[in-house]
């Protein structure tokens, strides 16, 4: 049970749990400002910010097709993205896939994956393209990803249990668990499981448990370029890209480009490269991306 004063310490974040429900309800919805987004001639008006959720209507596979390669090419010229095409554009062609894209905006698609059941009564899994991504199989997926959020991994159930399936390899990668879900809104992948009443943290890339499933809660991150919270008997642990030290700490702060900042024994400190308490800054190495070669 975790005490009331840890409870406390990361009462300001939502727990990895949260995070998935909001997450996943976006992909639902289209976040829509028609003030800002005029309709009639994609003018922009900065006097009023309020915002409504839009349900999105699944596109024809044409529309689909052409709504990913309008998004794609515009992120790839304005964002400086490599382009998955290996070719350049012009201006006038990304300026031509742009209004493309605003003009699909306003339709608010519905890009998730779509399931589909087979002549075998099992469920697959096909993109908005309509691409089989994983034939008839299993019982069911209990997540539907956007073609632009979708991770290799994804959950599927089989026989009531909760395993991750590697898209690519066409194979499970885990044991079966009573839950599995995404971990969203950090730069690596991750998954949580459920297991009799604990939690715990699955790799994203191969499915290994990086941390051990006996955790009390696990907690969105407090800030993109830092680490993962968790909380065991009222004491909490750090995860770390692939470095995770136990849960010991009595209180943490995680700041951007910043080492985060431990209490143990009453003491502030850092976390060295092995998960242990330090009083010396010059040994941290968890959590500040900006650094990450340390």
């Amino acid at each position: 049970m975790m005490k009331k004063t840890d409870s406390n310490i990361l009462s300001h974040l939502w727990t990895a749990e949260k995070a998935n429900e909001r997450a996943l309800f976006e992909m639902w919805h289209d976040w829509s400002v028609p003030s800002i987004w005029n309709i009639e001639n994609d003018e922009e008006d900065s006097d009023d910010e309020e915002g409504h959720y839009i349900e999105c209507v699944v596109p024809d596979v044409e529309t689909a097709k052409a709504y990913y390669k309008a998004r794609h090419i515009r992120e790839c010229y304005y964002g400086g993205m490599p382009s998955l095409l290996d070719r350049s554009y012009t201006s006038e062609e990304a300026e031509e896939y742009s209004k493309m894209e605003k003009r699909f905006r306003k339709m608010h698609l519905d890009m998730r994956d779509q399931v589909f059941t087979g002549d075998n009564g099992k469920k697959g899994l096909r993109d908005v393209c309509g691409a089989v991504l994983i034939e008839p199989q299993f019982n069911d997926f209990p997540e539907l990803y956007t073609c632009f959020e979708r991770p290799r991994l994804i959950p599927v159930v089989l026989n009531n249990r909760y395993y991750l399936y590697d898209i690519k390899k066409c194979k499970l990668l885990t044991k079966g668990y009573e839950r599995i879900f995404h971990y969203f809104w950090a730069y690596m992948e991750y998954f949580v499981v459920v297991e009799n009443g604990k939690k715990g943290i699955l790799d994203g890339f191969d499915g290994t448990e990086a941390t051990p499933i006996d955790l009390d809660e696990v907690y969105s991150m407090p800030d993109p370029d830092g680490d993962i919270p968790v909380v065991k008997d009222g004491k909490i642990g750090l995860l770390w890209g692939k470095k995770y030290t136990q849960p010991i700490f009595e209180d943490i702060f995680i700041e951007a480009e910043e080492w985060t900042r431990v209490k143990l024994n009453g003491k502030w400190g850092w976390v060295d490269g092995d998960g242990k308490f330090t009083r010396k800054k010059s040994d941290a190495s968890f959590g500040s991306w900006y650094d990450f070669s340390k």
